[in-house]
């Protein structure tokens, strides 16, 4: 078909009309939309005459306080019909169970809650007159928890359409108060008698936010009857709680204590929440030592020497040492310890209790919640005396050891050899990569086998202490033999020293952790004719 230039003219044309006509109807389309924008939407977004004396008077000034009242109160500036009134919160503050209160200058109505906004709506609208003053109490409202900005609301008056009235206005501006306090300060590690570094108190909210309205007094108290507290360093309050006072929301004050362990102080006022702080007092406090030192560092107190190779710590370091420190874990292994026969002098070597212990030095400041062992690989030797002990004599005297408080259990851990003993000196040293409570205990050997006790029976790898079990009661000379019930050798632990006892790890000659099963184990002498043979549970559960 062949369409002439005429034709072509036409039907351009034709598009061009209908083109048009659709941009016309966009347009109209448009104009629509933001006709009903303004009705829908400007309303909202009028400025109203302000409305005057605006305030929001809360009863407790106090960050996070629950069933606060927020009494909103303003005056009318214009004549009209009020509907509703918008009172917006800065965010923070819970409204979800906002109440009202007996309102007044309004008719009746009820509240809701958009967002952080309370809304009063009025059951049966009517004109309010301009110079009118209103109160809307708002009940159970949960203040804001941040101190350190200042809050306000925001009102206007509304008719039944949304259309503002008066305002938005803001209140006036009032700032919460903290409710708890802190201490600052790191925790400290003092030296029994020595005065502590400036222990800094704020006043602050939940966050630590420091409230710079408080400026009232608050009191310190501690759990140690030997506390001492002062403002100044210099004057001293004894063995009682004392006050002092915070500015701008700051303080401080200085500790001292003779007592040694670990002991409390805390900072209270009635209506706040309280702080309480760790301080450990230690009998012995060593010189700082830099992570660089390039020589060994030898730290002695009145009973104990710590011997530090170059490079042991990869920070500032304090060692703190404590002679005869006491404890409920301590008494309680002391007196299971008395009642094992295996072990001796436990009562002649009760005084060579020792706390040995090292810990970040940050800013000048021995930090107790900064403990530090060496580093890996690395290791220290503790040295300590027996010289109140006559009795070590003999096998007794080379049975000496050094052992570790196991604080979960309650109980002495004897430490592996080797261990020194210096019988001039009088001293037992060993080297240790952690640090813990040590005492002397001896170990020394019996004349034969009639006493030997083995246990734990039935032995069980995963509940065994140290994995290990053990045999005690021993010469200085013996042999054991393990056997499977089929009678094949399992394992010979031979035994040739001064302590009293000897420790199967559960494997064979492989290294191999052998199976469950029934076990005879044969225990030998060249003290002794006779021979010692029992059977073992073992429980291989890991």
């Amino acid at each position: 078909m062949i369409i002439t230039m005429t034709e072509k003219r036409l039907i351009y044309t034709g598009k061009a009309s209908r083109q048009v006509g659709i941009f016309a109807m966009l347009r109209k389309a448009l104009r629509c939309i933001l006709l009903l924008s303004a009705v829908l939407i400007l309303p909202s977004l009028v400025q109203g005459a302000p409305l005057v004396s605006v305030t929001d008077t809360p009863s407790n000034f106090v960050v996070s306080t629950a069933g606060t009242t927020h009494t909103i109160s303003f005056v009318t500036v214009s004549s009209d019909t009020v509907a509703r009134v918008t009172m917006g919160f800065k965010p923070g503050f819970t409204l979800s169970g906002v109440t009202l209160g007996t309102v007044t200058g309004l008719s009746t109505g009820t509240i809701s809650v958009t967002g952080d906004t309370v809304i009063y709506s009025i059951t049966n609208p009517n004109t309010v007159s301009a110079t009118t003053a209103c109160t809307i109490p708002l009940g159970n409202i949960t203040n804001a928890s941040i101190c350190t900005t200042t809050y306000a609301v925001i009102v206007s008056t509304r008719t039944s359409a949304d259309t503002i009235i008066d305002g938005p206005t803001q209140s006036n501006t009032f700032a919460l108060l903290g409710n708890s306090f802190k201490i600052t300060t790191t925790p400290q590690v003092l030296q029994a008698g020595e005065t502590s570094s400036a222990i800094k108190v704020i006043a602050c909210d939940v966050y630590g936010n420091t409230d710079v309205l408080f400026n009232d007094t608050v009191l310190l108290s501690g759990s140690s009857s030997s506390r001492q507290f002062s403002s100044n360093g210099s004057s001293w309050i004894s063995a009682s709680d004392t006050a002092i006072l915070l500015t701008i929301g700051t303080g401080q004050f200085y500790y001292k204590d003779t007592s040694t362990g670990l002991v409390y102080v805390s900072v209270s006022r009635s209506g706040y929440t309280s702080y309480v702080q760790s301080v450990k007092i230690v009998g012995f406090l060593g010189s700082a030592i830099p992570p660089d030192t390039s020589v060994t560092v030898v730290i002695s107190s009145a009973a104990t020497t710590v011997t530090i190779p170059s490079g042991t710590f990869g920070s500032t370091i304090c060692i703190a040492i404590t002679d005869t420190p006491s404890s409920s874990a301590i008494t309680n292994a002391n007196n299971s310890t008395t009642t094992d026969q295996s072990l001796k002098l436990v009562s002649e070597l009760g005084g060579t209790v020792r706390e040995i212990a090292a810990f970040a030095v940050v800013c000048g400041v021995v930090d107790y919640s900064q403990p530090l062992d060496p580093q890996t690989g690395k290791s220290i030797t503790i040295t300590i005396p027996y010289s109140d002990v006559p009795a070590a004599s003999g096998s007794l005297e080379d049975g000496l050891r050094i052992c570790r408080l196991d604080e979960s259990t309650e109980g002495w851990i004897i430490l592996s050899d080797p261990q020194t003993i210096n019988k001039s000196a009088k001293t037992v040293s060993k080297t240790i990569s952690s640090f813990s409570v040590y005492r002397l205990i001896s170990l020394g050997a019996a004349q034969n086998l009639s006493n030997v006790i083995v246990y734990p029976n039935p032995y069980e790898f995963a509940r065994a202490r140290d994995g290990t079990l053990k045999f005690i009661n021993l010469p200085t000379q013996a042999t054991i033999k393990i056997y499977n019930i089929a009678g094949e050798l399992v394992r010979t632990i031979p035994k040739d020293d001064a302590v009293n006892r000897a420790t199967w790890d559960g494997k064979n000659e492989f290294g191999e952790k052998v199976a469950t099963g029934i076990y005879v184990y044969v225990i030998s002498s060249p003290q002794d004719t006779q021979k010692r043979i029992g059977k073992i549970a073992v429980i291989a559960s890991e």
